[in-house]
């Protein structure tokens, strides 16, 4: 009795972990670039740091997709990770975080990296810089501050938007109408026309052939979220 229970608990963890590795992007990747870096700056205490105000960032390529980790450099193996930029290692990854075995079978857990940063490698640079603008902590250029507003699929930003009450020719709102600028993350004027409310003031939309932002759903008064992003 007690065999067949270690066997239903050992199938159950083989089950469990084949559907964790179906959840994740497996793959072999190229690690572009590594640098290392520190989580403090003018706050920074005196030399030397220890290995807790230092953090490592690494940049890696699989196939046509950019994938961006970091950690802090006293997780172990982070540093022999370091030194094999240009080389191919087996990864995986999900929403928050990156694993990659190194020659030696060790496996690194990193973070994934959701901010800009200043890799050498332009493709990288670009990379990072679009996680920012998707995860909000940055926007393109063009964008102005306050009053635009992310505009949302999911948990990823697609755009930006600007949006005030449609005038008339006696400059007063006309109820239902919206006048709506957006911008896509590359910063380019996706629409910069007229939007109509639904009744409960939740919805803006227009005919405009352009898919991408041809609906937008109000959220909680300060995000837009984009309808059927892809049609």
């Amino acid at each position: 009795m007690l065999r067949h229970r270690a066997t239903v608990v050992i199938a159950a963890l083989i089950l469990c972990s084949h559907q964790l590795n179906c959840s994740q992007n497996q793959t072999r990747a190229t690690l572009i670039e590594s640098e290392a870096d520190s989580v403090c700056s003018a706050d920074c205490p005196p030399l030397p740091l220890p290995k807790v105000y230092g953090v490592y960032v690494y940049c890696f390529k699989a196939d046509d997709q950019f994938v961006i980790g970091a950690h802090q450099m006293w997780e172990i193996g982070l540093s022999k990770l370091a030194r094999l930029e240009g080389q191919t290692l087996a990864i995986r990854w999900d929403q928050g975080h990156i694993w990659t075995t190194l020659p030696s079978g060790w496996t690194v857990r990193l973070n994934q990296y959701d901010y800009e940063y200043s890799f050498r490698n332009v493709e990288c640079r670009h990379a990072a810089q679009l996680r920012s603008f998707q995860h909000g902590h940055t926007r393109p250029g063009p964008v102005p501050g306050e009053p635009a507003q992310p505009v949302i699929h999911g948990d990823l930003v697609y755009g930006w938007a600007v949006c005030s009450p449609f005038l008339d020719v006696h400059l007063l709102p006309v109820s239902g109408l919206f006048k709506c600028k957006v911008w896509d993350l590359d910063g380019r004027v996706r629409q910069d026309t007229q939007f109509r409310a639904s009744p409960t003031a939740q919805t803006l939309w227009n005919d405009a052939v352009d898919g991408q932002f041809l609906r937008l759903h109000l959220r909680s008064g300060r995000t837009l979220d984009i309808a059927n992003p892809d049609d």
